[in-house]
């Protein structure tokens, strides 16, 4: 079994091929001479009748054969077509190799081919295993199979021996992966983990795209900083981005904020063991107004996102069990706002706009602060807000349909229906304790204060 760069030269397509008399190919359709990594696989399965090439853990080709597999006593070759070294040598980098005495299943390759032999899933069947990751290269250098003792693999011959490649300058932990590709893929099974990352393509519609190549919504986890200085990352079906309260800075591009991430399917701010607030998108970003399709907030801790622009989200805003969402003063645009457990939103002096009338949920324990100088707008007045009983709002609600409990409003109240409580800043601040359906625990004045006063400063 041989693998050709079909066609030779720019062709740089790759070919697995078998000899039974003549020659038995598989030929790819993508090009893997285009100076990146790619992960070549071939599989003969006599049972099955095919031969069958893999290219990046995608069937690229397979062809019809069933015929028996001989054994031999013959040398095997690696990057070169013999040991005269005169011809069909490898013009490129080997990272690994393996045999293996199974035809390994798509599912089986794309698990391992990211995998050094001690991280393997399963090592069932496998024969050889070269890592070349030891020594020092040139004629006679030996590499280790790391299978076993046998098979040891000798580096020749004399003159166009090949070397091992130099120690890179990747370092995890503290270096940049930067994607100046146009419209590239980054192919990687399960989870992700990136120090800093940064996407410059060189043009808007130039897109980077996370694709795990399992199929499962997987995530990528930022541990330093995710900066888009021209194009767009997105995702190829599921995969999402994890940034926390103390890591994963979000920079854009000045202008860039509605395309730089918007087609990413989910992000999360999730750290446990780490109380206080974050800025979301960072505060040195030059464009801080984002469109996040949805964004999750969530940990066990304590966090409290503050938003540093005006930021859409098409699909949802969700925020979890003690932690916090504060608008900041910004206008924040959502299809759906979720609010679960005892989380609090914040929208102070804030415009919080339900773009859809999925509009608001929420449970009992979610606190709403809103004021003074809240604005609340549906999209129409069909627009769901699912209030508690602590919810109040200062300043003006338009377009909302008031669910589950009343919902007070110091201010103007326009086109709305359901339970909603409208109060002028005048008002006796008993009439509101009395209009109340629940009871009155909301507020208790503890002082003789002049009640006017206390409603508006509140």
């Amino acid at each position: 079994m041989t693998v050709y760069n079909a066609g030779g030269g720019a062709d740089g397509k790759a070919m697995i091929r078998i000899y039974e008399g003549a020659n038995i190919d598989a030929v790819g359709t993508s090009k893997v001479n285009d100076g990146k990594w790619h992960h070549i696989a071939g599989t003969y399965d006599t049972s099955a009748g095919k031969l069958k090439l893999y290219v990046d853990g995608k069937l690229e080709a397979e062809t019809s054969n069933s015929d028996a597999i001989n054994t031999s006593s013959t040398d095997l070759f690696l990057g070169a077509n013999d040991s005269s070294g005169a011809s069909n040598n490898l013009t490129g980098d080997l990272g690994r190799a393996s045999l293996w005495n199974v035809a390994l299943t798509q599912a089986q390759i794309r698990s391992k081919m990211f995998s050094d032999y001690a991280g393997l899933d399963s090592n069932t069947g496998c024969i050889a295993w070269y890592q070349f990751d030891e020594g020092t290269g040139g004629n006679g250098d030996t590499t280790a199979n790391s299978v076993g003792s046998s098979h040891t693999g000798t580096l020749g011959p004399a003159g166009t021996a090949p070397n091992w490649a130099g120690a890179g300058t990747f370092t995890y932990g503290t270096s940049t992966l930067k994607m100046t590709g146009t419209n590239k893929y980054i192919y990687h099974k399960d989870a992700l983990s990136l120090y800093k990352f940064e996407i410059e393509t060189g043009g808007d519609s130039n897109a980077i795209t996370l694709k795990d190549i399992n199929g499962g919504n997987s995530t990528t986890v930022i541990y330093h900083t995710i900066e888009q200085k021209s194009g767009k990352l997105v995702s190829d079906t599921g995969e999402m981005i994890q940034i926390g309260r103390t890591f994963g800075n979000v920079l854009v591009a000045a202008g860039k904020g509605a395309t730089a991430f918007a087609e990413v399917e989910r992000w999360y701010i999730f750290q446990n063991s780490a109380t206080g607030s974050c800025n979301f998108p960072s505060s040195s970003s030059a464009d801080k107004d984002l469109t996040i399709n949805d964004l999750f907030i969530t940990s066990d801790s304590e966090i409290e996102v503050l938003a540093q622009g005006n930021l859409t989200f098409p699909t949802r805003l969700r925020v979890d069990d003690n932690n916090t969402f504060n608008a900041s003063g910004n206008t924040i645009t959502s299809k759906l706002v979720d609010m679960n457990g005892t989380s609090t939103l914040n929208v102070g002096s804030s415009t919080l706009v339900l773009s859809h009338t999925s509009g608001l949920t929420s449970e009992s324990g979610v606190s709403l602060n809103g004021g003074p100088g809240t604005t609340i707008s549906g999209s129409s007045a069909a627009t769901t807000f699912e209030s508690q009983n602590n919810f109040a709002v200062v300043g003006k609600v338009e377009n909302l349909n008031v669910t589950n409990e009343e919902l007070k409003v110091t201010g103007q109240v326009i086109n709305c229906t359901g339970d909603i409580h409208q109060y002028f800043p005048t008002i006796d601040h008993d009439q509101q304790l009395d209009a109340d359906t629940a009871d009155d625990r909301d507020v208790n004045l503890g002082r003789d204060l002049d009640k006017n006063t206390e409603l508006i400063n509140s």
